[in-house]
């Protein structure tokens, strides 16, 4: 009988079970394991609860996952080469109408009402709030910064950006508010996201108006679409602070 050697290769390596071989293991393996105080059940204190690790073994664990290559790091954000494969993914994906239909039907849909009032609630909450600002690490994006350079040439230290949750009213989070004394909000409105057919589950600009309006705050709801014609814009934003 030859004896194992370390780098030998098993000879049945790859080679599947047959439908036979696994009936014969299932009927070997029937019925065990059924001792009611060896096997898990639901509610069982586990024999190792509130045992702390030994200090060789936390150095041990400690010592684990540490390529800096693959380690995780909190607030880590990937580099500018591996965000622009990402979006290069992404578009060759999209490109597919099969797959765009595929993750429209997976965004789409009414949420629960039980869901949507407890979620509502949790924005209300502070620790919540600094959780989800710290783990998005949110900041401006495209059209935002399109937006938010606009105002700052029209309106000079008067609107500053508050859509990376640091201003919140009842549970809602507006993009732009007005700093100097004027209770104001601007929202800019994507025009994909923002879609009622797409995404129904959206707030309508009415009810994002009426939201801020109870709070004592105009709004005004820009649509991305609107930062294409600047000087319409420009007329529009200028009524809208002055009136």
């Amino acid at each position: 009988m030859g004896r194992f050697r370390k780098g030998n290769i098993p000879w049945n390596k790859g080679v599947p079970h047959s439908l036979e071989s696994i009936e014969k293991m299932r009927l070997a393996n029937a019925g065990k394991h059924r001792n009611p105080e060896t096997e898990f059940q639901k509610g069982s204190i586990p024999w190792n609860k509130g045992i702390q690790h030994r200090p060789e073994t936390i150095a041990k664990l400690k010592g684990r996952h540490t390529n800096p290559k693959t380690e995780f790091k909190a607030g880590h954000r990937p580099t500018e080469e591996t965000r622009k494969k990402q979006s290069e993914s992404a578009k060759r994906r999209f490109s597919d109408p099969a797959e765009r239909e595929k993750q429209s039907k997976r965004k789409t849909g009414k949420k629960s009402p039980v869901h949507s009032a407890r979620m509502k609630k949790r924005w209300q909450e502070e620790s919540y709030v600094e959780r989800q600002k710290l783990a998005r690490d949110m900041k401006p994006n495209k059209a935002e910064l399109t937006l938010g350079d606009l105002l700052g040439r029209l309106f000079i230290n008067e609107y500053r950006y508050v859509g990376d949750f640091s201003f919140f009213l009842g549970g809602r989070c507006p993009d732009f508010m007005n700093v100097n004394g004027q209770k104001k909000l601007i929202e800019l409105y994507g025009d994909y996201y923002h879609d009622q057919e797409i995404f129904p589950d959206t707030m309508t600009p009415e009810e994002r108006i009426s939201h801020f309006k109870d709070y004592g705050f105009n709004t005004l709801i820009v649509w991305e679409k609107e930062l294409n014609d600047e000087p319409q814009l420009i007329e529009k934003l200028q009524a809208f602070h002055g009136g």
